[in-house]
């Protein structure tokens, strides 16, 4: 009978090479912002909504954390990070499976794609 090694990491990686992957991962995704992402047209639309925080945080700490907002503040939150270095998102849209604020990221995300072309 032939011994199987054994597997961790849900993608079957072996498992001495696991850290070996994540660090990889880790570098790739080091210029990354992760968060949740909520856009309505108006704050009092956000108001009335309030929070969508997973952990149950109120409205005004999850909105200081993520990119929740009108588009003009998204937008600029984005760019202070792209201003950092940032070189990529990945939001996690909290209204899911609602598509307005997909909708509002696409023009949020093509104003700050011809924002940031012109200074090349």
């Amino acid at each position: 009978m032939t011994a199987t090694p054994s597997l961790t990491f849900a993608t079957f990686i072996p498992q001495g090479e696991c850290w070996t992957v994540m660090a990889t991962i880790s570098q790739r995704t080091s210029r990354m912002r992760f968060g949740q992402i909520f856009i309505r047209e108006t704050e009092a639309e956000l108001r009335e909504v309030g929070t969508k925080s997973l952990i149950g945080q109120p409205f005004e700490e999850w909105s200081a954390a993520h990119f929740v907002g009108i588009p003009e503040q998204v937008g600029e939150k984005m760019q202070s990070y792209t201003d950092r270095g940032c070189k990529g998102f990945v939001p996690w849209c909290a209204d899911f499976p609602d598509d307005e604020t997909m909708r509002l990221y696409a023009k949020v995300m093509n104003h700050l794609r011809q924002a940031n072309g012109s200074r090349k």
